[in-house]
């Protein structure tokens, strides 16, 4: 009975644990990659619309949201139950930088 126990952590140790994974997250290189990236998609999202290339712009804002989304979630701002859906998020927005770079052709 004193196994079974010890193997269910209270909610004060998973409360805990997660806020540890938060701090871990948000002093790490990773983050930081996180937030250029989402900085640079929202000035290139805002040069896109300035430059009438709306479907650039449109690319650039979703990666924006993709980037500021993987950021949250890792942060633990917002909580899932997925431990890696940060790292997916991310993936996804680098990948849209193939399509961001298609339609991205400023005039000289």
């Amino acid at each position: 009975m004193d196994k079974e126990l010890k193997k269910v952590k209270t909610e004060a140790e998973i409360e805990q644990e997660l806020a540890e994974r938060a701090e871990e997250f948000k002093s790490g290189s990773f983050s930081k990659i996180i937030l250029f990236l989402a900085a640079i998609s929202a000035f290139y999202a805002f040069s896109g619309f300035r430059a009438g290339i709306s479907a650039a712009g449109y690319v650039a804002l979703s990666q924006t949201g993709l980037f500021v989304l993987s950021w949250l979630i890792g942060a633990g701002k917002i909580r899932t139950r997925s431990r890696w859906l940060h790292v997916v998020l991310f993936i996804a927005g680098v990948v849209l930088l193939g399509v961001f770079m298609k339609y991205y052709q400023p005039s000289a």
